[in-house]
């Protein structure tokens, strides 16, 4: 693979954006076109390029990138196989396509596969807006899935305390000869603060215990 890292030096560097891109791509003329973009729109890329399937997973088990931008049209690989090979390994990362030519047929199976966005190399105008569009998008993503797996801990959590209460409660009501003693307790969700015992006490009585959290 071949790397190319891009550093400015500028007393103004809180107002520009670092991001770790990684190029699928064999133009290094149409890679330092989209650079100058970039950087003229305050963006300071870290770049790593390929343009194969050998050098792709390589460069995806050795790094993680913040948005990949893939040209659809390379000897012997293309934007699509490179989609299908990072979608298969899991990666959720911004995928834009680019291309000179790229059908309408190959736009929507591209988006089809999980792009976010195609754009012909001859209107990289729509790149910026499409790029700032899709790292926000990104993190909302991000956040939601964050918010999903503490939900899901949670609630495994709450199954846990469950079980653990259940096994608090009594298993079998206490046998009198005068009197039928049971009880029962139905949580409005997954654990309740309600609490009930039968108790056997030294002079042959029975405690009844009823308690509640708040």
């Amino acid at each position: 693979a071949h790397k190319i890292s891009i550093f400015r030096h500028n007393k103004n560097m809180n107002h520009h954006k670092n991001l770790k891109i990684l190029f699928i791509e064999d133009s290094e003329d149409d890679i330092e076109l989209i650079v100058r973009l970039l950087k003229k729109h305050n963006i300071l890329p870290h770049l790593n390029r390929v343009d194969n399937s050998l050098d792709l997973k390589t460069a995806l088990s050795e790094n993680k990138f913040d948005l990949i931008l893939a040209d659809y049209s390379m000897p012997g690989f293309n934007g699509l196989e490179a989609l299908e090979l990072i979608k298969s390994q899991g990666i959720d990362v911004p995928f834009i396509l680019l291309s000179g030519s790229v059908g309408e047929e190959i736009a929507v199976e591209a988006m089809r596969l999980g792009a976010q966005d195609y754009i012909m190399k001859g209107n990289l105008t729509r790149l910026i807006p499409a790029i700032e569009r899709e790292l926000k998008e990104y993190e909302i993503r991000m956040s939601r899935r964050q918010i999903q797996e503490i939900l899901k801990e949670k609630e495994e959590q709450l199954k846990i305390a469950k079980i653990i209460q259940s096994g608090l409660f009594p298993q079998n009501s206490p046998i009198l000869s005068s009197f039928d003693v049971g009880g029962m307790s139905y949580p409005a969700e997954e654990t309740g603060g309600d609490y009930f015992d039968f108790i056997s006490m030294l002079d042959n009585t029975l405690g009844l215990v009823v308690g509640d959290v708040s």
